[in-house]
Order: C-alpha cells, then structure tokens, then sequence
C-alpha cells in the first residue's frame, strides 16, 4: 500500500472513531433524561451502538503501518478530532435531535462511501454500522418532525449552531487526500461530494424548519 493511500484511510479513520466516541458519550448523557422513558432508552440504545463502532475502528489502526500509535486504543487518546459541539454538554432536547439528524446523517453519508471500499477492513464492517443508523435515523427523523411543529424555532437554532462545523467536518482537512482516496476506491466521494449527498439527504428536514 502506498503511503499516500495509507495517510487517506488513516484520515478517514481519525474524523469517524472519534467522532463515533464523542457522540455515543454526549448521547449516553441522556439515557435517563430524555423527555418520555422511550427517548431515554433509545438514546441509551444509541449510545452504546456508536461508542461500539468506535471500538471496531480504533483497531483498525493496528493495520496500518504509518498510524500514529496513540490512535490504536481509545484510552490512549487526549486530543480527540471533533467538532466543538460534541466536547461539550447539550443544552437541550432540541440539541440532541438536530445533532443526530445532522451530524450522525453526515457520518453515515460517509459510511455508506466507504462500503466497497478497497480497503477491506472497512467494507466488511461498515453493513452492520449500517443497519444501526437506520434505526437512529428512523428515531431521531421522528423527533425532528415532532419538534419542527412544537417548537421549530428551538430547533431551528439547535441546527443552526452545529451546521456548520458538521460541514466542515464532512469536508476533511486534506482534500487533496480525500481525492487520492476516491482514486484508490477507498472511498466513492471526494470531500464535496460528501457534503453534496449530505445536503441531498437532510433536504427534506431543513425545509421543515421554514
């Protein structure tokens, strides 16, 4: 494996197994204090399927060669790559929904890039991750709902917070590298085409809050 492909892969490593960590501990934060008994299961559900996640892709750093080691267990870690608004606590139900409607939308935007990838670690383990976010999705789409008729402009100034970094997260730091990992098919999008599919999958929710 050339080292510019090893590089993309372990750049795509970073964004999703810390970002899969921070989420799934924001998300355990409310397992006892959502607003009905079913919420609070579910975010407990939601919680363990991410942190899980991050537990199958911390590993895979072990397979590559030029890694950096502190990647390898999560224990290990002190400066997680994520944005801002999953280092901090949530103000609100309002937050916890437009945080798993946009932001785990976007990592699934990436998941689903990567089920053929030619890096095999990733394409035999991104199905079952897959089938999990269906059922956050199928949740957390439902609340959106919910709340856009009940309180939109709650909402809508929970999306408006994280929207942006979500963006920028989506888009990765090194596009050059996102292009050599679209050339290499350890990926089926570069950078915009990433945040394209995204835009095209939320379209239907950011409507709502007109």
């Amino acid at each position: 494996m050339s080292k510019l492909k090893e590089d993309s892969i372990v750049q795509i490593l970073v964004r999703l197994a810390d970002a899969k960590y921070c989420l799934g501990r924001r998300y355990g934060h409310w397992c006892c204090s959502g607003p009905t008994l079913e919420a609070s299961v579910a975010a407990a559900s939601m919680a363990g399927d991410e942190v899980g996640h991050a537990r199958v892709l911390y590993p895979l750093f072990r397979k590559l060669e030029n890694a950096p080691k502190e990647m390898t267990v999560v224990s290990d870690r002190t400066d997680f790559k994520v944005p801002e608004f999953l280092k901090e606590d949530w103000d609100s139900w309002t937050d916890f929904i437009a945080i798993s409607c946009v932001f785990d939308t976007a990592m699934t935007v990436v998941l689903e890039s990567l089920k053929e990838s030619s890096f095999e670690f990733f394409s035999s383990r991104v199905s079952k991750m897959l089938q999990e976010e269906n059922y956050h999705e199928i949740f957390s789409f439902g609340w959106f709902g919910l709340l856009s008729e009940e309180v939109k402009d709650d909402l809508k100034k929970s999306v408006e917070k994280i929207y942006p970094e979500t963006i920028k997260w989506l888009s990765f730091e090194d596009k050059n590298l996102m292009k050599i990992a679209k050339q290499e098919q350890v990926i089926n999008k570069d950078s915009d085409e990433l945040v394209e599919a995204f835009e095209s999958k939320i379209q239907s929710l950011m409507e709502s809050l007109n």
